[in-house]
Protein backbone atom coordinates (compact mmCIF):
# COMPACT_ATOMS: atom_id res chain seq x y z
CA UNK A 1 0.00 0.00 0.00
CA UNK A 2 2.85 2.34 0.88
CA UNK A 3 4.64 1.66 -2.42
CA UNK A 4 1.40 2.10 -4.35
CA UNK A 5 0.73 5.46 -2.70
CA UNK A 6 4.20 6.69 -3.67
CA UNK A 7 4.23 5.27 -7.21
CA UNK A 8 4.70 8.12 -9.70
CA UNK A 9 3.75 6.41 -12.95
CA UNK A 10 0.99 4.23 -14.34
CA UNK A 11 3.25 1.20 -14.96
CA UNK A 12 4.34 1.09 -11.32
CA UNK A 13 0.72 1.16 -10.18
CA UNK A 14 -0.17 -1.50 -12.74
CA UNK A 15 2.63 -3.80 -11.52
CA UNK A 16 1.59 -3.37 -7.90
CA UNK A 17 -1.97 -4.27 -8.81
CA UNK A 18 -0.87 -7.21 -10.97
CA UNK A 19 2.76 -8.42 -10.79
CA UNK A 20 2.18 -10.57 -13.87
CA UNK A 21 2.00 -7.31 -15.89
CA UNK A 22 5.81 -7.37 -15.73
CA UNK A 23 5.74 -10.16 -18.32
CA UNK A 24 7.28 -12.60 -15.80
CA UNK A 25 5.53 -15.94 -15.46
CA UNK A 26 4.86 -15.79 -11.71
CA UNK A 27 3.48 -19.36 -11.71
CA UNK A 28 6.92 -20.76 -12.55
CA UNK A 29 10.00 -21.16 -10.36
CA UNK A 30 12.35 -18.24 -9.72
CA UNK A 31 16.04 -18.90 -9.05
CA UNK A 32 18.71 -16.77 -7.41
CA UNK A 33 22.30 -17.96 -7.15
CA UNK A 34 25.82 -16.67 -6.56
CA UNK A 35 28.98 -18.17 -8.05
CA UNK A 36 32.66 -17.54 -7.41
CA UNK A 37 34.64 -16.75 -10.54
CA UNK A 38 38.38 -16.41 -10.07
CA UNK A 39 39.05 -13.58 -7.65
CA UNK A 40 35.54 -12.27 -8.09
CA UNK A 41 32.06 -13.62 -8.56
CA UNK A 42 28.66 -12.95 -10.03
CA UNK A 43 25.03 -13.31 -9.00
CA UNK A 44 22.08 -14.30 -11.12
CA UNK A 45 18.32 -13.96 -10.90
CA UNK A 46 16.47 -15.98 -13.48
CA UNK A 47 12.97 -17.10 -14.31
CA UNK A 48 10.39 -17.61 -17.04
CA UNK A 49 8.90 -15.06 -19.43
CA UNK A 50 5.20 -15.19 -20.17
CA UNK A 51 4.90 -12.06 -22.34
CA UNK A 52 8.19 -10.92 -23.95
CA UNK A 53 6.80 -7.54 -25.07
CA UNK A 54 5.46 -6.73 -21.60
CA UNK A 55 8.77 -7.86 -20.07
CA UNK A 56 10.76 -5.59 -22.39
CA UNK A 57 8.48 -2.60 -21.65
CA UNK A 58 8.76 -3.30 -17.94
CA UNK A 59 12.56 -3.25 -18.02
CA UNK A 60 12.74 -0.16 -20.22
CA UNK A 61 10.64 1.57 -17.59
CA UNK A 62 12.69 0.50 -14.55
CA UNK A 63 16.13 0.74 -16.24
CA UNK A 64 16.51 4.39 -17.22
CA UNK A 65 18.00 4.86 -20.68
CA UNK A 66 17.79 1.13 -21.45
CA UNK A 67 18.82 0.19 -24.97
CA UNK A 68 17.89 -3.26 -26.30
CA UNK A 69 20.32 -4.99 -28.65
CA UNK A 70 20.16 -8.47 -30.18
CA UNK A 71 22.63 -11.32 -29.76
CA UNK A 72 21.21 -14.15 -31.83
CA UNK A 73 17.82 -15.04 -30.34
CA UNK A 74 18.53 -13.12 -27.17
CA UNK A 75 17.62 -9.54 -26.34
CA UNK A 76 20.30 -7.78 -24.26
CA UNK A 77 20.23 -4.72 -22.02
CA UNK A 78 23.53 -3.62 -20.51
CA UNK A 79 22.99 -1.91 -17.18
CA UNK A 80 25.26 0.57 -15.43
CA UNK A 81 27.39 -0.55 -12.47
CA UNK A 82 28.25 -3.95 -13.88
CA UNK A 83 25.00 -5.76 -14.72
CA UNK A 84 23.38 -7.27 -17.80
CA UNK A 85 19.86 -8.43 -18.61
CA UNK A 86 19.26 -11.07 -21.28
CA UNK A 87 15.92 -12.58 -22.27
CA UNK A 88 14.09 -14.41 -25.02
CA UNK A 89 10.48 -15.49 -25.49
CA UNK A 90 10.57 -17.97 -22.61
CA UNK A 91 13.32 -17.08 -20.13
CA UNK A 92 15.18 -14.15 -18.57
CA UNK A 93 18.54 -13.84 -16.80
CA UNK A 94 19.66 -10.83 -14.75
CA UNK A 95 23.39 -11.11 -14.01
CA UNK A 96 25.63 -8.72 -12.10
CA UNK A 97 29.02 -8.48 -10.46
CA UNK A 98 29.56 -9.75 -6.92
CA UNK A 99 33.26 -8.97 -6.52
CA UNK A 100 33.34 -9.49 -2.76
CA UNK A 101 32.71 -13.22 -3.25
CA UNK A 102 36.27 -13.80 -4.38
CA UNK A 103 37.72 -12.03 -1.38
CA UNK A 104 35.70 -12.54 1.79
CA UNK A 105 37.23 -10.12 4.34
CA UNK A 106 37.70 -12.83 6.97
CA UNK A 107 39.63 -14.95 4.48
CA UNK A 108 41.83 -12.10 3.29
CA UNK A 109 43.25 -11.74 6.79
CA UNK A 110 44.54 -15.32 6.93
CA UNK A 111 48.35 -15.63 6.77
CA UNK A 112 49.37 -16.98 3.40
CA UNK A 113 46.49 -15.40 1.51
CA UNK A 114 48.12 -13.14 -1.07
CA UNK A 115 44.86 -11.69 -2.40
CA UNK A 116 44.38 -9.25 0.45
CA UNK A 117 42.33 -6.26 -0.61
CA UNK A 118 42.03 -7.25 -4.28
CA UNK A 119 38.56 -6.74 -5.77
CA UNK A 120 38.22 -7.55 -9.47
CA UNK A 121 35.29 -6.74 -11.73
CA UNK A 122 33.89 -8.99 -14.44
CA UNK A 123 33.36 -7.15 -17.71
CA UNK A 124 29.87 -6.70 -19.14
CA UNK A 125 30.80 -8.81 -22.16
CA UNK A 126 31.90 -11.66 -19.88
CA UNK A 127 28.74 -11.37 -17.82
CA UNK A 128 26.72 -11.59 -21.03
CA UNK A 129 28.67 -14.70 -22.03
CA UNK A 130 27.99 -16.40 -18.66
CA UNK A 131 24.30 -15.51 -18.90
CA UNK A 132 24.01 -16.79 -22.47
CA UNK A 133 25.44 -20.15 -21.44
CA UNK A 134 22.65 -20.63 -18.90
CA UNK A 135 20.02 -20.85 -21.65
CA UNK A 136 21.41 -24.17 -22.86
CA UNK A 137 23.58 -25.40 -20.01
CA UNK A 138 25.12 -28.84 -20.70
CA UNK A 139 24.02 -31.48 -18.19
CA UNK A 140 27.70 -32.12 -17.39
CA UNK A 141 27.92 -28.58 -15.97
CA UNK A 142 24.56 -28.51 -14.22
CA UNK A 143 24.43 -28.41 -10.44
CA UNK A 144 22.00 -31.35 -10.69
CA UNK A 145 24.94 -33.65 -11.33
CA UNK A 146 25.67 -33.21 -7.62
CA UNK A 147 23.56 -35.94 -5.98
CA UNK A 148 23.39 -33.92 -2.77
CA UNK A 149 21.75 -31.01 -4.57
CA UNK A 150 19.33 -33.20 -6.52
CA UNK A 151 18.39 -34.94 -3.26
CA UNK A 152 17.65 -31.54 -1.69
CA UNK A 153 15.43 -30.58 -4.62
CA UNK A 154 13.45 -33.82 -4.26
CA UNK A 155 12.28 -32.69 -0.83
CA UNK A 156 8.85 -31.09 -1.03
CA UNK A 157 9.22 -27.36 -0.54
CA UNK A 158 7.92 -23.94 -1.52
CA UNK A 159 11.51 -22.73 -1.40
CA UNK A 160 14.85 -24.52 -1.56
CA UNK A 161 18.24 -23.25 -0.37
CA UNK A 162 21.62 -24.75 -1.27
CA UNK A 163 24.98 -23.60 0.13
CA UNK A 164 28.23 -25.11 -1.09
CA UNK A 165 30.24 -24.44 2.07
CA UNK A 166 33.41 -25.79 0.51
CA UNK A 167 33.24 -23.11 -2.19
CA UNK A 168 32.01 -20.37 0.13
CA UNK A 169 34.51 -20.94 2.93
CA UNK A 170 37.27 -22.93 1.26
CA UNK A 171 39.68 -20.04 1.76
CA UNK A 172 39.66 -20.80 5.47
CA UNK A 173 41.88 -23.78 4.65
CA UNK A 174 44.66 -21.45 3.49
CA UNK A 175 47.86 -20.66 5.38
CA UNK A 176 48.11 -21.82 8.98
CA UNK A 177 44.67 -23.45 9.01
CA UNK A 178 45.69 -25.58 6.03
CA UNK A 179 48.79 -26.73 7.92
CA UNK A 180 46.56 -27.86 10.81
CA UNK A 181 44.33 -29.88 8.45
CA UNK A 182 41.21 -27.96 9.48
CA UNK A 183 40.28 -28.03 5.79
CA UNK A 184 39.07 -31.62 6.28
CA UNK A 185 36.00 -30.14 7.97
CA UNK A 186 35.27 -27.96 4.92
CA UNK A 187 35.98 -30.34 2.04
CA UNK A 188 32.72 -31.50 0.41
CA UNK A 189 30.78 -29.66 3.09
CA UNK A 190 27.38 -28.43 1.91
CA UNK A 191 23.95 -27.53 3.31
CA UNK A 192 20.58 -28.22 1.70
CA UNK A 193 17.25 -26.85 2.95
CA UNK A 194 13.61 -27.18 1.96
CA UNK A 195 11.13 -24.66 3.39
CA UNK A 196 7.35 -25.02 3.45
CA UNK A 197 4.85 -22.30 4.30
CA UNK A 198 2.01 -24.38 5.70
CA UNK A 199 -1.14 -23.38 7.53
CA UNK A 200 -0.10 -22.22 10.98
CA UNK A 201 3.61 -23.02 10.68
CA UNK A 202 6.81 -22.64 8.70
CA UNK A 203 8.63 -25.97 8.33
CA UNK A 204 12.31 -26.36 7.45
CA UNK A 205 14.15 -29.58 6.64
CA UNK A 206 17.94 -29.22 6.66
CA UNK A 207 20.69 -31.66 5.78
CA UNK A 208 24.37 -31.04 6.42
CA UNK A 209 26.71 -32.97 4.11
CA UNK A 210 30.31 -33.96 4.93
CA UNK A 211 33.19 -35.79 3.30
CA UNK A 212 33.90 -39.48 3.90
CA UNK A 213 36.50 -38.84 6.61
CA UNK A 214 34.14 -36.77 8.72
CA UNK A 215 31.23 -39.14 8.08
CA UNK A 216 33.34 -42.08 9.21
CA UNK A 217 33.90 -40.43 12.61
CA UNK A 218 30.25 -39.39 12.95
CA UNK A 219 29.04 -42.89 12.11
CA UNK A 220 31.57 -44.57 14.42
CA UNK A 221 30.62 -42.33 17.35
CA UNK A 222 26.90 -41.56 16.97
CA UNK A 223 25.19 -39.21 19.38
CA UNK A 224 22.58 -40.76 21.66
CA UNK A 225 18.96 -39.70 21.98
CA UNK A 226 18.13 -37.20 24.69
CA UNK A 227 15.45 -38.45 27.07
CA UNK A 228 12.33 -36.76 28.36
CA UNK A 229 13.59 -37.49 31.90
CA UNK A 230 16.57 -35.18 31.31
CA UNK A 231 14.35 -32.41 29.89
CA UNK A 232 11.95 -32.73 32.82
CA UNK A 233 14.77 -32.08 35.30
CA UNK A 234 14.64 -28.38 34.32
CA UNK A 235 13.12 -26.89 37.52
CA UNK A 236 10.70 -24.28 36.18
CA UNK A 237 7.28 -24.05 34.57
CA UNK A 238 8.23 -20.75 32.92
CA UNK A 239 10.93 -21.95 30.52
CA UNK A 240 11.53 -19.44 27.74
CA UNK A 241 14.25 -21.37 25.92
CA UNK A 242 15.88 -24.78 26.31
CA UNK A 243 18.79 -26.34 24.45
CA UNK A 244 19.44 -30.05 25.03
CA UNK A 245 21.89 -32.29 23.19
CA UNK A 246 24.09 -35.34 23.39
CA UNK A 247 27.60 -35.57 22.00
CA UNK A 248 30.05 -38.51 22.13
CA UNK A 249 33.23 -37.37 23.96
CA UNK A 250 35.21 -40.09 22.15
CA UNK A 251 34.11 -38.57 18.87
CA UNK A 252 35.40 -35.16 19.95
CA UNK A 253 38.81 -36.74 20.53
CA UNK A 254 38.71 -38.29 17.04
CA UNK A 255 37.86 -34.94 15.47
CA UNK A 256 40.87 -33.37 17.15
CA UNK A 257 43.03 -36.11 15.63
CA UNK A 258 41.38 -35.67 12.23
CA UNK A 259 42.14 -31.93 12.19
CA UNK A 260 45.64 -32.31 13.60
CA UNK A 261 44.77 -30.35 16.73
CA UNK A 262 45.13 -33.22 19.20
CA UNK A 263 48.82 -32.51 19.83
CA UNK A 264 48.19 -28.81 20.45
CA UNK A 265 45.27 -29.58 22.77
CA UNK A 266 47.24 -32.14 24.77
CA UNK A 267 50.25 -29.81 25.06
CA UNK A 268 48.00 -27.05 26.40
CA UNK A 269 46.21 -29.36 28.84
CA UNK A 270 49.43 -30.95 30.05
CA UNK A 271 50.56 -27.56 31.37
CA UNK A 272 47.74 -27.73 33.90
CA UNK A 273 48.08 -31.45 34.58
CA UNK A 274 45.18 -32.64 32.39
CA UNK A 275 44.69 -34.45 29.06
CA UNK A 276 42.15 -35.14 26.32
CA UNK A 277 41.77 -38.71 27.58
CA UNK A 278 40.85 -37.45 31.05
CA UNK A 279 38.27 -35.09 29.51
CA UNK A 280 36.76 -38.01 27.59
CA UNK A 281 36.70 -40.11 30.77
CA UNK A 282 35.09 -37.30 32.79
CA UNK A 283 32.20 -36.48 30.46
CA UNK A 284 29.21 -38.57 29.44
CA UNK A 285 28.04 -36.21 26.71
CA UNK A 286 24.66 -34.78 27.77
CA UNK A 287 24.24 -30.99 27.80
CA UNK A 288 21.30 -28.95 29.06
CA UNK A 289 20.98 -25.15 28.84
CA UNK A 290 17.80 -23.37 29.91
CA UNK A 291 16.58 -19.80 30.39
CA UNK A 292 13.42 -19.19 32.38
CA UNK A 293 11.41 -16.77 34.51
CA UNK A 294 12.34 -13.64 32.55
CA UNK A 295 10.96 -10.41 33.97
CA UNK A 296 12.02 -6.75 34.02
CA UNK A 297 13.66 -5.43 37.16
CA UNK A 298 11.28 -3.03 38.90
CA UNK A 299 13.95 -0.33 39.20
CA UNK A 300 14.58 -0.44 35.43
CA UNK A 301 11.13 0.93 34.59
CA UNK A 302 11.34 4.60 33.66
CA UNK A 303 8.78 7.10 32.51
CA UNK A 304 9.13 9.53 29.62
CA UNK A 305 7.02 11.82 27.44
CA UNK A 306 6.57 10.41 23.94
CA UNK A 307 6.28 12.33 20.67
CA UNK A 308 2.53 12.77 21.26
CA UNK A 309 3.14 14.43 24.62
CA UNK A 310 1.86 11.40 26.54
CA UNK A 311 3.67 9.95 29.54
CA UNK A 312 4.70 6.35 28.89
CA UNK A 313 6.57 3.69 30.89
CA UNK A 314 9.44 1.68 29.44
CA UNK A 315 11.86 -0.98 30.57
CA UNK A 316 15.37 0.35 29.96
CA UNK A 317 16.99 -3.05 29.81
CA UNK A 318 17.23 -4.26 33.38
CA UNK A 319 16.08 -7.88 33.35
CA UNK A 320 15.90 -10.67 35.88
CA UNK A 321 16.06 -14.23 34.65
CA UNK A 322 17.09 -17.67 35.73
CA UNK A 323 19.61 -19.65 33.71
CA UNK A 324 20.86 -23.18 34.10
CA UNK A 325 23.71 -25.18 32.57
CA UNK A 326 24.16 -28.90 33.21
CA UNK A 327 26.45 -31.54 31.78
CA UNK A 328 26.42 -35.26 32.58
CA UNK A 329 29.29 -36.85 34.49
CA UNK A 330 30.85 -40.15 33.49
CA UNK A 331 33.70 -40.35 36.02
CA UNK A 332 33.37 -38.08 39.04
CA UNK A 333 37.06 -38.14 40.01
CA UNK A 334 38.15 -37.00 36.55
CA UNK A 335 35.40 -34.38 36.48
CA UNK A 336 36.33 -33.10 39.94
CA UNK A 337 39.92 -32.71 38.75
CA UNK A 338 38.77 -30.72 35.71
CA UNK A 339 36.58 -28.44 37.84
CA UNK A 340 39.45 -27.92 40.27
CA UNK A 341 41.78 -26.85 37.48
CA UNK A 342 39.21 -24.45 36.03
CA UNK A 343 38.50 -23.03 39.49
CA UNK A 344 42.19 -22.45 40.21
CA UNK A 345 42.60 -20.57 36.93
CA UNK A 346 39.56 -18.37 37.52
CA UNK A 347 40.75 -17.50 41.04
CA UNK A 348 39.22 -14.44 42.64
CA UNK A 349 37.38 -13.46 39.46
CA UNK A 350 34.49 -15.66 40.55
CA UNK A 351 34.15 -13.72 43.80
CA UNK A 352 33.62 -10.22 42.48
CA UNK A 353 33.53 -10.47 38.66
CA UNK A 354 30.89 -11.66 36.18
CA UNK A 355 30.60 -15.00 37.99
CA UNK A 356 29.47 -13.39 41.25
CA UNK A 357 26.29 -15.05 42.49
CA UNK A 358 26.74 -18.16 40.34
CA UNK A 359 26.08 -21.44 42.13
CA UNK A 360 27.32 -24.87 41.12
CA UNK A 361 27.29 -28.39 42.45
CA UNK A 362 28.17 -31.91 41.32
CA UNK A 363 27.13 -35.46 42.11
CA UNK A 364 27.94 -38.80 40.49
CA UNK A 365 25.72 -38.05 37.47
CA UNK A 366 25.58 -34.30 36.84
CA UNK A 367 27.49 -31.04 37.12
CA UNK A 368 25.06 -28.12 37.38
CA UNK A 369 25.55 -24.35 37.53
CA UNK A 370 22.94 -21.61 37.78
CA UNK A 371 22.28 -18.18 39.25
CA UNK A 372 19.75 -19.87 41.54
CA UNK A 373 20.81 -22.40 44.20
CA UNK A 374 17.29 -23.92 44.38
CA UNK A 375 17.53 -24.58 40.62
CA UNK A 376 20.85 -26.38 41.09
CA UNK A 377 19.50 -28.47 43.95
CA UNK A 378 16.24 -29.34 42.19
CA UNK A 379 18.00 -30.38 38.97
CA UNK A 380 20.41 -32.63 40.88
CA UNK A 381 17.52 -34.14 42.85
CA UNK A 382 16.09 -35.35 39.55
CA UNK A 383 12.57 -34.04 39.91
CA UNK A 384 9.94 -34.29 37.20
CA UNK A 385 8.74 -30.83 36.13
CA UNK A 386 6.66 -32.35 33.33
CA UNK A 387 7.81 -29.81 30.76
CA UNK A 388 5.11 -29.48 28.08
CA UNK A 389 7.77 -29.43 25.34
CA UNK A 390 9.68 -32.53 26.57
CA UNK A 391 7.96 -34.91 24.14
CA UNK A 392 8.62 -32.54 21.25
CA UNK A 393 12.43 -32.51 21.56
CA UNK A 394 13.25 -35.84 23.26
CA UNK A 395 14.17 -38.88 21.16
CA UNK A 396 16.70 -36.87 19.15
CA UNK A 397 20.41 -36.15 19.54
CA UNK A 398 19.67 -32.42 19.51
CA UNK A 399 16.62 -30.48 20.63
CA UNK A 400 15.86 -26.78 21.01
CA UNK A 401 12.66 -25.12 22.18
CA UNK A 402 11.85 -21.40 22.32
CA UNK A 403 8.54 -20.23 23.76
CA UNK A 404 7.95 -17.08 21.73
CA UNK A 405 4.82 -16.21 23.71
CA UNK A 406 6.77 -16.02 26.97
CA UNK A 407 9.69 -14.21 25.31
CA UNK A 408 7.44 -11.53 23.79
CA UNK A 409 5.40 -11.13 26.96
CA UNK A 410 8.50 -10.72 29.13
CA UNK A 411 9.75 -7.97 26.85
CA UNK A 412 6.52 -5.99 26.69
CA UNK A 413 4.96 -6.32 30.14
CA UNK A 414 6.27 -3.02 31.50
CA UNK A 415 5.62 -0.53 28.74
CA UNK A 416 2.76 1.82 28.03
CA UNK A 417 4.05 3.13 24.70
CA UNK A 418 1.17 2.70 22.23
CA UNK A 419 3.34 1.70 19.25
CA UNK A 420 5.35 -0.78 21.31
CA UNK A 421 2.17 -2.27 22.71
CA UNK A 422 0.64 -2.56 19.24
CA UNK A 423 3.70 -4.38 17.91
CA UNK A 424 3.80 -6.64 20.98
CA UNK A 425 0.09 -7.40 20.60
CA UNK A 426 0.54 -8.26 16.92
CA UNK A 427 3.53 -10.44 17.79
CA UNK A 428 1.58 -12.28 20.49
CA UNK A 429 -1.20 -12.96 18.00
CA UNK A 430 1.38 -14.16 15.45
CA UNK A 431 4.15 -16.24 17.06
CA UNK A 432 3.75 -19.37 19.18
CA UNK A 433 7.07 -21.22 19.50
CA UNK A 434 10.09 -22.68 17.71
CA UNK A 435 11.14 -26.33 17.85
CA UNK A 436 14.35 -27.70 16.31
CA UNK A 437 15.36 -31.38 16.42
CA UNK A 438 17.85 -33.66 14.69
CA UNK A 439 21.52 -34.55 14.82
CA UNK A 440 21.40 -38.05 13.36
CA UNK A 441 23.42 -39.29 10.36
CA UNK A 442 21.40 -40.69 7.48
CA UNK A 443 22.10 -41.05 3.75
CA UNK A 444 25.44 -39.28 3.89
CA UNK A 445 24.41 -36.27 5.93
CA UNK A 446 23.21 -34.98 9.29
CA UNK A 447 19.52 -34.09 9.29
CA UNK A 448 17.61 -31.43 11.23
CA UNK A 449 14.00 -30.31 11.23
CA UNK A 450 12.63 -27.00 12.45
CA UNK A 451 9.12 -25.70 12.97
CA UNK A 452 8.16 -22.09 13.56
CA UNK A 453 4.64 -22.41 14.90
CA UNK A 454 2.08 -19.63 14.66
CA UNK A 455 -0.99 -18.92 16.80
CA UNK A 456 -3.42 -19.00 13.88
CA UNK A 457 -3.44 -22.61 12.70
CA UNK A 458 -5.95 -22.16 9.88
CA UNK A 459 -4.22 -19.52 7.69
CA UNK A 460 -1.20 -19.98 5.45
CA UNK A 461 1.95 -18.81 7.24
CA UNK A 462 3.21 -16.76 4.29
CA UNK A 463 -0.06 -14.82 4.21
CA UNK A 464 0.23 -14.29 7.95
CA UNK A 465 3.81 -13.03 7.56
CA UNK A 466 2.64 -10.56 4.94
CA UNK A 467 -0.04 -9.14 7.23
CA UNK A 468 2.35 -9.08 10.20
CA UNK A 469 4.89 -7.02 8.25
CA UNK A 470 2.09 -4.61 7.34
CA UNK A 471 1.38 -4.07 11.05
CA UNK A 472 5.06 -3.49 11.82
CA UNK A 473 5.33 -0.93 9.01
CA UNK A 474 2.45 1.06 10.50
CA UNK A 475 4.26 1.39 13.81
CA UNK A 476 7.85 1.85 12.68
CA UNK A 477 9.72 4.56 14.56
Amino acid sequence: KEAYANADDSLAKKLLENPAASGIDIEMDLVFFMKKQGNSGYMVFEGSVKDAKAFEDFNKQIIKGASVTKAGDLSVIKIEKGAVLTFDASKFVYISNAPGMGNIPALSQIPGNNNFGEQSQISLDSLQMYATKLYDLPSSESIYKDDRFSSTMKEAGDMHVWINNEQAYGGLAAGMLGMMKVNVLIEKNATGMALNFDNGKISVKTKQYFNDQVLKVLEKYPAKDISADVVNRIPSQNVVAAFVMNYPPEGLKEFLKLTGLDGTANAFLSEVGYSIDEFVKANKGDLVVAVSDIQPKPDSIVKRINEDGIEVSENKGGTDMKFLFATSVNDKASFDKMIGIVGSKIGDIAKDGPAKGIEFSINDKWFVTSNSKPYVDQFLAGGNSKQPFASRISGHAFGMFIDLQKAITSGSTFTSDSSAKAVADASLKMWQDIVVTGGKIKDGGMSYEAEINLVDKSTNSLKQLNKYIDVLSLHKK
